[in-house]
């Protein structure tokens, strides 16, 4: 007979041949790491994604230049609520928590600022303080218009736009320069490009342009004035073919070489034929032009008017009219320019027709 198993009370009992089986032991599972570990990397991976939200915070907005006025007893968050409104700082938050840990609170200053929102909060937040190195400030490039500095300055909130743009230069009679210009004309090649502080908030529209008729008159010195008056040309007359090589050519040397193309075609009684100057009467783009319009009677349409347009088409800078004041001598009737900005010259139409077919087809 097989051997029976004995229940004690102190456990179980085996026969030799039976004590072979063994019983599988109990394991307690490992423990993980200690918590005090898992709460440290919690509080780390906030920190590091804080750190994240605030570097990205402190990015360009990218946006274009926009103006805020900074009052006398404004409040960092106050400024930072302007700076949001014009979208030129990506959080006020991280404005302020910057601003603070720079000291600059104390140091805001009030007045008007035009500011870019490619700089960053950083910079931005150094231009509001004393410790700019230079005022805040807006450029005026040359080429543009009366009405395109009227809509720069307007969306900056610096002028009325609508205002700006209606300038006469009888609306100036202080100035000598602006005295013979024809009735009605208005204040385009006299608008100096340069780069300008911006004026204290409270400005007035007439005084921004009279900074930038002063910076002409400035620019205008005597030997200039000398230098135009050997030319035999008039300063309106240099203005106005100033201002269009400033929109049909690039470099130095080819404005003072189609100054003399000017001067050639006008001397041989021959139209400008200049698309520029009909774009600017019709307020249109090269690509809105239509055929129709090549044939629009504009005074602007030098195509089918002889002479020069009745005023400036753009505003001019130094450089471009003292190459109008002496330009460079040639047999040439003709140019263009091509799309990657090199200009080509010609002396009769056949040449001008050969190399419209080679540079722009």
């Amino acid at each position: 007979m097989p051997k029976r198993l004995v229940l004690c009370s102190k456990g179980i009992s085996m026969n030799a041949r039976d004590s072979q089986i063994t019983h599988p032991k109990l394991h307690t599972a490992k423990s993980g790491r200690p918590w005090w570990q898992w709460l440290l990397f919690g509080i780390l991976a906030i920190i590091v994604l804080v750190l994240l939200w605030y570097l990205q915070a402190l990015r360009p907005t990218k946006t274009a230049s926009a103006a805020i006025v900074v009052d006398d007893g404004d409040s960092t968050q106050q400024i930072a609520d302007k700076l949001s409104e014009k979208k030129l700082i990506r959080s006020e938050l991280a404005f302020g928590i910057y601003s603070r840990s720079k000291g600059y609170p104390a140091k805001f200053r009030a007045g008007r600022f035009v500011l870019n929102g490619k700089d960053g909060t950083p910079k931005i937040a150094e231009a509001l303080t004393s410790n700019a190195a230079k005022s805040s400030q807006f450029t005026i490039k040359e080429g543009t218009t009366q009405k395109q500095i009227a809509a720069q300055l307007g969306k900056l909130g610096i002028v009325d736009e609508d205002q700006f743009a209606d300038f006469k230069a009888s609306d100036f009679p202080q100035y000598e320069f602006l005295k013979d210009l024809p009735k009605d004309a208005p204040l385009e090649g006299f608008l100096f490009p340069e780069t300008y502080s911006a004026p204290p908030a409270g400005t007035s529209t007439k005084d921004v342009a009279t900074i930038m008729l002063n910076q002409f008159e400035k620019e205008l010195t005597p030997e200039l004035q000398q230098e135009i008056k050997a030319s035999g040309r008039s300063l309106y007359e240099t203005v106005t073919i100033a201002s269009i090589l400033e929109r049909e050519v690039k470099t130095a040397k080819d404005r003072r070489t189609v100054a003399g193309i000017v001067e050639n075609r006008l001397k041989d009684n021959i139209s400008l034929g200049l698309d520029t100057t009909l774009m600017y009467g019709l307020d249109k783009s090269e690509s809105q032009l239509t055929k129709a319009d090549l044939a629009d009677d504009s005074p602007y349409n030098t195509r089918t008017q002889k002479g020069l347009p009745p005023t400036p088409i753009s505003n001019p800078g130094l450089a471009t009219i003292e190459a109008t004041a002496s330009p460079q001598a040639s047999d040439y009737l003709f140019f263009l320019s091509a799309p990657n900005g090199t200009t080509y010259y010609a002396t009769t139409n056949a040449e001008h027709e050969a190399n419209k077919d080679k540079y722009l087809k």
